[in-house]
């Protein structure tokens, strides 16, 4: 989270105005194997770690949205179908 901090004051330092964020599916690990999770699905109480760090850094980079930095956070393992456009097309 410390790493993610630091992105956004240089970016807000800087004028930067977008940020692509890497996440992880981690963040709806609730200790068993889930299938067909859809990202308005509600996060585990408990949750791991590296799942609840994750998720921490993506709520504060989301919050940038009211300080004119546009923020794209994804987790590659989400996408299981096949690609047939550019995953960032418009950003």
């Amino acid at each position: 989270m410390l790493g993610t901090r630091h992105v956004i004051r240089a970016c807000l330092e800087h004028g930067i105005n977008k940020i692509i964020f890497i996440s992880t599916p981690s963040i709806y690990f609730n200790g068993c194997d889930r299938f067909d999770i859809a990202e308005n699905d509600p996060f585990p109480k408990r949750q791991f770690s590296y799942g609840k760090t994750k998720l921490i850094a993506e709520k504060n980079l989301l919050a940038l949205d009211s300080r004119g930095i546009k923020p794209l956070c994804f987790a590659p393992g989400r996408f299981t179908a096949v690609m047939t456009i550019p995953l960032c097309p418009v950003f």
